[in-house]
């Protein structure tokens, strides 16, 4: 019998053992002063991806497999070291190319860089440059898409990258807006349909275009300013099998917008912040304001809440736990998962500790029920 119970617990111990290696976390991705790191959410170890300074506005794939961002170009770097006046382009983007990292080989690939003969802020010479916004990935993970206007002309293009056959093609070829303050504009790609903020000041009337994968116009509707409260981000919002387009203030209200009419919609409830793998199944994290805590987020149907905004939040790929930036300081960061949390050693606001500017695990979306 003795024996028996040995061979029952050796056997019960090494099926523990797979589980556990079968279940390991996915890795998680920190954004730290222009670079990316790898985290292993379950030993809490970093390793370095990047090693530019360069690095922007990263944004995972739906399958977690890659990494896409903005990558600030040579060319706007070597034209920051000539110009001698201060601040005369502090108002301005400086040109950006855009590069998709591959996280299983390490490869790194420039998608979209500047014309060969660019140049800028150089003496005798036009300036030929490209200033390009945030990469957005296709909901299926099989394109990206940005926003792309030549230095100093005012007119942006739609640009789609198809990944499969590595081209690029112009969607839009001018969109629709005199003002953009030398910036190309945010784009979010929900099902079916492009969300493009055209606004010039995020306190000011905001102007959205909405365009569908064919590049037809679908609606574009303007919003009042609202006074002593401001867009903190914009957002493609899934509910009622359609995308809507989420506006989230700085008083953490939202509007919602349906993106074929641009008409707001009523609605019962906030969006949520869900993994975009998981599905039903994911936890679900809102966001809201009071005086006491100012914005927080929480996971409903648990006791977690702490303050932070959307750009600080990510969910784990299985859905089942979180990653976000505001513990124990402001810059740094932690994992929350089975009711704890567990600070990612070397975070923080010191210079010799990784002050995090972004973490991505799986790839999110919002969503929200509708009447």
């Amino acid at each position: 019998m003795l024996k028996k119970i040995g061979l029952l617990l050796i056997f019960t111990a090494l099926l523990a053992s797979g589980l556990s290696a079968q279940q390991a976390a996915s890795p998680a991705y920190l954004w730290v002063r222009g670079d990316l790191y790898r985290l292993d959410p379950d030993a809490l170890t970093t390793e370095p991806l990047t090693a530019t300074g360069t690095v922007s506005n990263p944004v995972i794939a739906p399958d977690g497999a890659r990494i896409a961002y903005r990558q600030a170009s040579p060319l706007g770097l070597e034209a920051l070291d000539r110009v001698q006046a201060e601040g005369e382009i502090a108002e301005i983007d400086l040109p950006s190319d855009i590069v998709i990292l591959d996280l299983v080989s390490g490869e790194m690939s420039t998608i979209a860089a500047q014309p060969a003969d660019a140049s800028l802020f150089v003496a005798g010479i036009a300036d030929k440059a490209i200033v390009r916004s945030a990469p957005a990935w296709s909901p299926d993970g099989t394109r990206l898409a940005w926003t792309a206007c030549d230095f100093g002309v005012e007119v942006p293009r739609l640009m789609i990258y198809d990944l499969a056959a590595a081209t690029t093609t112009v969607l839009l070829p001018a969109i629709n807006t005199p003002i953009t303050q030398g910036r190309s504009p945010e784009i979010r790609w929900g099902e079916d349909v492009f969300i493009i903020n055209l606004s010039a000041d995020a306190a000011g009337e905001q102007s959205y275009l909405m365009v569908s994968e064919a590049g037809t116009m679908t609606a574009a509707p303007r919003i009042g300013a609202v006074t002593d409260d401001y867009v903190l981000d914009f957002y493609a919002v899934q509910g009622a099998n359609q995308t809507y387009a989420g506006l989230f203030y700085a008083s953490g209200r939202w509007t919602i917008l349906d993106t074929q009419t641009g008409v707001g919609v009523p609605f019962p409830d906030v969006p949520h912040l869900v993994s975009r793998a998981a599905g039903e199944s994911s936890l679900r994290v809102r966001f809201d304001i009071t005086p006491d805590m100012g914005m927080f987020w929480e996971v409903l149907n648990t006791t977690m809440a702490f303050t932070g905004a959307p750009a600080r939040v990510t969910l784990s790929p299985d859905g089942q736990a979180l990653a976000f930036i505001g513990y124990p300081t402001f810059n740094g960061a932690a994992i929350w998962r089975n009711e704890a949390i567990t600070e990612i050693p070397n975070t923080g606001e010191t210079d010799d500790v990784f002050e995090v500017g972004a973490v991505l695990w799986g790839a999110t979306e919002w969503t929200i029920d509708l009447p």
